[in-house]
């Protein structure tokens, strides 16, 4: 992917993240949890992006690689074992589940 579209791509992921984010105390109950579901993949693609122009994209796969799943491994020992940040659990509120 050419630099330029990396700059355009962080910068319009950093843009849809601050729209979606202003947005969320005027949403309507039932439009938030789509709206963070919004939220959340604006903020990785600019993070994505942002790494693979500061230190490109080998560096930005590995980190991201390392950063996702850790935290994922960390939601899956929460939920299954209530460690470390005590007992709770997923409802299913955005319709599909990934633990």
């Amino acid at each position: 992917m050419p630099r330029r579209c990396l700059y355009l791509l962080c910068a319009l992921a950093a843009a849809m993240l601050v729209v979606t984010e202003a947005c969320v105390p005027f949403a309507v109950p039932a439009f938030r949890s789509t709206l963070f579901l919004w939220i959340t993949g604006a903020f990785f693609l600019a993070c994505a992006s942002h790494a693979a122009l500061g230190r490109g994209w080998r560096w930005a796969v590995g980190f991201l690689t390392i950063t996702v799943g850790s935290g994922w491994l960390v939601e899956i020992v929460g939920v299954r074992l209530g460690v470390p940040f005590g007992a709770y659990e997923y409802t299913g509120k955005f319709g599909w589940t990934l633990l």
